[in-house]
């Protein structure tokens, strides 16, 4: 699709910008002006969202690791679901991670498997396995995919952790996207 200079900036109808385990009173404003909102108690939580996983804050912030939405996680110790209401389309779904210790939770233990709307998106993944493969080393790392929601105008994100292991996400950003934008024929299948 191209655009040309007299086009309408894109505004999307689904904008959720998620910083997990944050608390209620906390202002979540990232560095780079965007507008979070906490996952405490929050109207994406699924019903079991008190007994399947709890708040931390990281052991240590890295130079170049912003405090939103880097410094607070939620962790899983049992499968997890976020229930996004969202508009019927093509999602932009990001994670963000910052592999560190959390409440006695080392890292290096982590490993998990993500879904969305039943598309499996990460399968026994570790954020740091995958941050310690890469030659630079940044202390942080994101994930993204476009999911989409053609059925149902739900997006359920379920975090999954591997036996004997735990699952953590410290944000998660959902975007609706333009029609046609990446893809000519939009169907049901998921991209990363």
């Amino acid at each position: 699709m191209a655009m040309g200079e007299d086009s309408p900036a894109y505004t999307a109808t689904d904008y959720i910008l998620l910083d997990c385990g944050a608390p209620l009173s906390s202002n979540t404003v990232s560095e780079d002006g965007r507008k979070w909102v906490t996952d405490d108690r929050s109207k994406f939580s699924t019903f079991n969202s008190e007994s399947a996983s709890f708040v931390s804050t990281a052991s240590r912030q890295d130079q170049y690791v912003f405090q939103v939405p880097y410094m607070t996680a939620r962790i899983f110790r049992d499968k997890f679901t976020y229930s996004f209401p969202v508009s019927v389309g093509l999602k932009f779904l990001r994670f963000y991670f910052y592999p560190v210790q959390y409440s006695g939770f080392d890292a290096t233990t982590s490993f998990f498997s993500v879904t969305a709307n039943d598309h499996l998106l990460l399968k026994n993944f570790s954020a740091y396995l995958t941050l310690t493969a890469v030659d630079v080393q940044p202390a942080s790392l994101s994930k993204e995919f476009m999911v989409p929601c053609f059925k149902t105008e739900k997006l359920s994100v379920t975090f999954s952790p591997s036996p004997n292991s735990w699952a953590f996400v410290n944000g998660v950003e959902v975007v609706s996207m333009p029609k046609n934008m990446y893809v000519k024929h939009q169907d049901d299948s998921v991209s990363s």
